[in-house]
């Protein structure tokens, strides 16, 4: 049986690192994944990790099976990918800079490709992709960091294949 959770995190795990700064000040930060049906979940994942940004949040949905020796596995999902930004302060060009040109946008097209490129999953031609600045405060979401965040709604099929290495540029 395939799992998407599982292999949504096998892709994650092969994307790039996070690198913040340049030559000996560079920093590399992984990406981070968890799956939730609610904030109050998602919270309690935050309280244990410490600083597990940036982070991928896959939202619970179902998914749709032919039956369950099924080769592939199809949901309609919704994906947050996120930083905490915890200067509700900033102005939007700050946070552009900061979050989203810095972290999120790199993130996202990374992410996006590997759902498009691997071989084990597929994205499917329509898909809608939000910016959202201060994402606790615009949603009143109850999560305990603020975030500014990409939010990603696709439908995306995973099979059984082997994950191959994909060629990042």
């Amino acid at each position: 049986m395939i799992i998407f959770e599982e292999r949504t995190q096998e892709l994650v795990f092969v994307l790039p690192p996070n690198i913040r700064g340049e030559g000996v000040n560079a920093i590399s930060f992984p990406i981070n994944f968890y799956w939730a049906k609610d904030s109050k979940e998602v919270n309690q994942y935050l309280k244990l990790k410490d600083r597990p940004y940036p982070l991928i949040i896959l939202v619970r949905s179902p998914e749709k099976l032919k039956n369950r020796l099924s080769e592939e596995v199809t949901r309609k999902c919704r994906f947050i990918l996120a930083v905490s930004e915890p200067n509700t302060d900033l102005l939007n060009t700050d946070r552009w800079e900061s979050s989203y040109k810095a972290v999120l946008n790199p993130l996202a097209e990374n992410f996006l490709y590997a759902l498009e490129a691997s071989t084990i999953s597929r994205l499917h031609d329509d898909f809608g992709l939000d910016r959202v600045p201060n994402y606790a405060e615009a949603d009143k979401n109850n999560q305990i960091d603020i975030w500014d965040v990409v939010v990603i709604d696709c439908t995306v099929s995973f099979n059984n294949n082997c994950l191959k290495p994909l060629i990042w540029e």
